[in-house]
């Protein structure tokens, strides 16, 4: 349930600043929030306090901090649901994870248990695993420049000269080209602290390397300083090396630039494979997801191997310039090799080395546990058939688990944001520090409430709140009289206007509330015993004597009330949009009933999306091309109609559906001639006067006036009288005539939609009938409430 609150526009535009981006995002869920709840325009106060209503600045930005404190970023989600989010897999899914989980932990222990034979070998290979001639990859040891070009070139010159005067140990310099501060750890990696730019480089000079180095190594390192140990700077702990890049430079003379023969990684996430990395593109390249938390490395060959002359350096980016936010790494590590095949040499780990290089006997039990996993995993051919068996596994969830639908939720960081009070609104201009605290002029949360969005909800439904109440019932009384209690039904504020029936909403929202009122024999009441009894205040409305009147309205009457706020009449207004489709296919026999579900695409005129959305890597990404449904899914109710907001739903969209980009609780309704020709000719319309028309012969009766009034009392809920049976006879004769003297017009209209016809009814008589449907399907009184 609170994803809604994640359904507002996400960006991922690479020249967008994510800061920005995701300040936009809060203050869309505390305008919605107050809209939905409180019946309030809470906008204006992201600048200044409010010009009308009691909400200062400060109020607003301490609901702000309500929803400050999700793990999210500015600009995630690029391809698919942004984080936090929930997997739903269904029940085959959630049956084939299960049994690959426990066939993974069955393999998994059988390549961890003792065995004599296995142990046997291991100790052999730990005799000769050190003293085996291996050129092994040895640590670049760099010490961080100042971030920002805090050390100018010539400090940056002088370090370069006392790291060549140490020639036996491979050393240079890095710095964070986005500003951010590296420190040097125990382990020769370096640790990421600071700012945490968009983008990022990471560049590398390195004086002091031995002679014929043949590859570069770039290990990824979690720490518990990052979000599920990273290894990544990002809220998912993933990490892109978009490219990487290496030259030698001499004093004086272009730098020499150096070509990549190969790349190899212990691990590349699905569409990131780590050779992207050195393809020349700018935001292709490797990525580690799901396997974040862990260590990785990746290698990268040189064509040829490298001598550093005494007056030259190495130098090496890498580019972290993703269209994800953020996706750097926050502990890395850089080595150098002279193996001749440094792929298959790249899977000792250090913490392996450096195991072996203690005595048996006085190895730690982690030491032998690690020794133990490598020589297993890796070395020992009895257990290859098993690790490939766990590969594939491992390989075949993960296949699975991309196919696992998601849900956006909301979730609390453990370490809450500080929030601040923006000056004019600016995302960059923060001011007073605030917390998380309900507007002052309203009565304050519960006693024991948390400072948290828990605490927040039960705000909203405190017996001591006075909107919320008072705001959902009116939206009910809205959508079934076309106008609320109160007109304004986004601004119960000192702009919006009073309620007509004060004491009735008053009335209405004390019976919703508690239920005090009820009478006991209602049979509307649920089986629960709880308050915010929708069911009830919906019955209650709906079989009062004042919904149940009359829509028909006097010259004197309309001139007195046209808007019939007073109530002397029963509602008369145009159905909404959804409504409109749902009942045309549900009098056709068309409607799918089934609740839930993915999105459909119903019928939509060809090339809106690719008109609106052509970009030549339009392949990269989602809902570029409409791709049509079919079968029943062309039938279902139009809430599961997928919705772009930049391509709404053409059909929809003239019948005043809202864009949804942002909240609205109160619709315009317009009556234009679109609207008509919707009705009369797009594919869903023409579809369900045909299906309506077979109802028509097959269940209306035997007479043409049983026909008719069988349709009308389908559509309009009533009989029709003498003067439209003429009508409709005159209409229904016409077409006979005209499809009786043209048979391929009669099969052209009959074909219109993917639902199979009633191949035994006459063409040109069911092509007739379908004409009638859709005139009777098209009249005010079928798509307007009265």
């Amino acid at each position: 349930a609170s994803g809604f609150n994640r359904n507002h526009m996400i960006n991922f535009e690479g020249g967008a600043i994510p800061k920005e981006y995701h300040t936009a995002y809060i203050v869309d869920r505390v305008n919605t929030t107050a809209t939905v709840w409180l019946g309030l325009s809470v906008a204006c106060a992201q600048c200044h306090d409010h010009k009308y209503d009691p909400i200062t600045q400060r109020d607003f930005y301490q609901l702000f901090a309500f929803f400050h404190n999700v793990p999210e970023n500015g600009l995630d989600g690029s391809k698919g649901n942004a984080m936090p989010l929930l997997k739903v897999p269904n029940a085959e899914q959630r049956t084939k994870l299960a049994e690959l989980a426990t066939a993974i932990a069955v393999t998994e222990r059988k390549l961890a248990e003792p065995n004599a034979e296995i142990d046997a070998t291991q100790a052999e290979w730990e005799k000769v695993a050190l003293a085996q001639p291996t050129d092994r990859w040895q640590t670049i040891v760099l010490s961080p420049l100042a971030p920002e070009g805090g050390e100018g070139p010539g400090v940056k010159g002088e370090r370069l000269k006392a790291l060549a005067s140490t020639p036996s140990s491979p050393a240079g310099l890095v710095e964070s080209r986005g500003g951010a501060t590296l420190t040097k750890q125990d382990d020769g990696s370096l640790l990421a602290s600071g700012t945490n730019p968009n983008e990022e480089t990471y560049a590398v000079t390195v004086k002091s390397l031995p002679n014929r180095v043949t590859a570069i190594r770039l290990e990824l390192l979690p720490h518990d300083s990052f979000a599920g140990k990273g290894p990544g700077r990002s809220i998912n702990g993933n990490v892109v090396l978009t490219e990487v890049r290496a030259a030698i430079r001499k004093p004086g003379a272009a730098p020499q630039p150096l070509k990549f023969r190969d790349a190899s990684a212990d691990f590349s996430q699905n569409d990131f494979p780590v050779k992207e990395a050195i393809d020349g593109k700018k935001r292709s390249g490797w990525a580690i997801h799901p396997e974040v938390g862990k260590p990785h490395a990746a290698v990268f060959e040189l064509s040829e191997s490298i001598v550093l002359a005494a007056d030259a350096a190495l130098e090496i980016e890498f580019d972290f310039h993703s269209t994800y936010g953020s996706h750097q790494p926050g502990r890395f590590r850089v080595s150098a090799t002279t193996a001749i095949q440094p792929h298959s040499n790249q899977t000792m780990p250090e913490a392996v080395t450096k195991a072996l290089a203690v005595e048996a006997a006085k190895r730690t039990d982690q030491q032998r546990d690690e020794l133990r996993k490598y020589f297993r995993f890796s070395v020992s051919p009895v257990t290859k058939p098993w690790n490939d068996e766990l590969l594939a596994k491992r390989q075949a969830r993960e296949d699975l688990d991309k196919l696992v639908p998601t849900a956006m939720v909301m979730q609390e960081m453990p370490q809450p944001r500080d929030t601040f009070v923006l000056v004019r609104g600016q995302y960059d201009k923060p001011g007073d520090k605030v917390t998380a605290a309900v507007p002052s002029v309203f009565p304050p949360p519960p006693a024991g409430a948390p400072a948290n969005r828990l605490g927040l909800a039960q705000w909203l439904v405190a017996p001591s709140h006075p909107l919320t109440a008072r705001v959902t019932v009116n939206r009910y009384w809205q959508m079934f009289f076309g106008t609320g209690l109160v007109k304004t039904a986004e601004d119960f504020g000192s702009q919006g206007e009073p309620p007509s029936h004060p004491e009735l909403l008053d009335w209405l929202s004390s019976e919703f509330v508690d239920g005090s009122l009820r009478d006991p024999n209602d049979r509307s009441r649920s089986d629960r015993s709880t308050n915010w009894d929708l069911r009830h205040i919906l019955h209650l409305i709906v079989t009062s004597a004042t919904y149940r009147q009359s829509s028909i309205v006097t010259p004197a009457l309309h001139a007195r009330d046209p808007e019939n706020r007073l109530l002397a009449r029963g509602p008369r207004f145009r159905l909404q949009a959804e409504f409109i489709r749902d009942q045309a296919l549900a009098v056709s026999g068309l409607l799918d009933r089934r609740i839930g579900g993915p999105s459909v695409s119903p019928y939509q005129p060809p090339g809106l999306w690719e008109e609106l959305a052509s970009r030549a890597d339009g392949k990269n990404w989602t809902a570029q091309e409409y791709t049509q449904s079919h079968g029943a899914d062309l039938y279902r109710r139009t809430m599961y109609t997928y919705w772009k907001r930049t391509c709404p739903p053409p059909t929809l969209a003239t019948f005043d559906a809202p864009d949804r980009e942002t909240c609205t609780v109160r619709r315009a309704r317009t009556n234009t001639p679109l609207q008509a020709l919707v009705l009369l000719n797009d594919p869903t319309y023409v579809e369900a006067s045909r299906k309506l028309a077979e109802r028509i012969l097959t269940e209306g009766g035997a007479t043409t006036d049983q026909r008719v009034t069988f349709a009308f009392r389908l559509t309009t809920a009533r009989v029709p009288t003498p003067k439209e049976l003429a009508v409709v006879r005159r209409v229904l004769d016409q077409q006979l005539v005209r499809f009786r003297q043209d048979a391929p017009a009669a099969l052209k209209l009959l074909t219109v939609g993917e639902s199979p016809r009633n191949e035994k009814l006459d063409a040109a008589e069911l092509a007739a009938w379908t004409m009638v449907g859709s005139a009777i399907l098209n009249l005010d009184e079928t798509v307007t409430k009265s």
